[in-house]
């Protein structure tokens, strides 16, 4: 079929005993084979629909559904973002954290310096009521 449509012989034979049966190659090999018969059900309809009747039977019966796997550029976005998230969320947990300590800290300073400042105007009160 190759040598067919290109003229010439194949030539990664090796490549292609490997990798023919991976999830890819076999639904590009079941796609092919429904437009075929699809194309074989428009020329002789009786025998076609007998041939599509078994088929179908079968690939009911079997049960199977083929999933592609992840590429590589892919799979390795995905482990990027899920370390990304991971080490995000400590880091801005214990910001967080540090972000209220200190808010606590001025909180308490600025009601130290309120109740020095009450303190010395009841003392300049007392002194100027004298």
């Amino acid at each position: 079929m190759y040598k067919n449509n290109s003229k010439n012989a194949f030539q990664l034979e090796h490549c292609w005993r490997i990798l023919r049966n991976t999830a890819k190659w076999l639904n590009l090999r079941d796609n092919a084979k429904v437009c075929t018969r699809q194309l074989a059900t428009q020329s002789c309809p009786t025998f076609a629909i007998s041939i599509n009747l078994d088929e179908d039977n079968d690939e009911m019966n079997s049960g199977e559904t083929l999933e592609r796997p992840i590429g590589k550029k892919a799979e390795k976005e995905k482990l990027k973002k899920r370390k990304n998230s991971d080490d995000v969320v400590p880091i801005l947990s214990s910001q967080l954290d540090e972000i209220k300590e200190e808010k606590r800290r001025m909180l308490e300073e600025k009601k130290e310096s309120m109740r020095i400042a009450l303190a010395d105007r009841r003392e300049l009160m007392c002194i100027a009521s004298e």
